[in-house]
């Protein structure tokens, strides 16, 4: 049973994980976003932990990437999309909670629909908006970066 005082590094040892912090310092080192870590501990190891503590102590190692960095990482690792001039959006952005986001990547089994890829294989999971604007559960699906992105490419070319 655990108690008010089970940890972070309690549950790493529970997963035979040595060194909990310094896991999360090299996974962070090789690249990955404080929200892939979060999602790959919870995916891999049912490890709950949010992207602002592992951002917080990261920060106290003293490794964590300035602003221009971690936009240069998340363009190379194709979490964003770089362009010089933002277009104008004509549906206006509603994001989706982190709550949210976990209720649909739990009914999802953490797959992608379209493909079934998983982040065990390195891919990055998104949430898609079947109707723009709209939050409804039903209204949301998990996609990997690269269906969603052709899915949206598709609806462009198809207009």
């Amino acid at each position: 049973m655990r108690n008010d005082k089970y940890t972070f590094l309690n549950a790493c040892a529970d997963n035979n994980i040595p060194n909990g912090w310094e896991y999360v310092k090299e996974l962070y080192l090789n690249g990955r976003s404080c929200n892939e870590i979060q999602e790959y501990l919870l995916t891999k190891y049912n490890i709950q932990v949010s992207a602002k503590h592992l951002s917080d102590n990261l920060k106290g190692m003293g490794v964590l990437r300035d602003y221009s960095e971690r936009k240069l990482n998340a363009i190379t690792r194709g979490r964003m999309i770089y362009r010089k001039k933002p277009k104008e959006n004509k549906y206006k952005s509603l994001s989706v909670s982190q709550k949210l986001r976990f209720k649909v990547l739990t009914r999802d089994k953490f797959r992608c629909v379209l493909c079934g890829n998983t982040p065990n294989n390195g891919t990055i999971l998104e949430i898609h908006h079947k109707i723009p604007a709209n939050n409804d559960l039903n209204n949301l699906q998990t996609l990997c970066y690269n269906c969603h992105r052709g899915l949206h490419y598709s609806e462009r070319d198809a207009k």
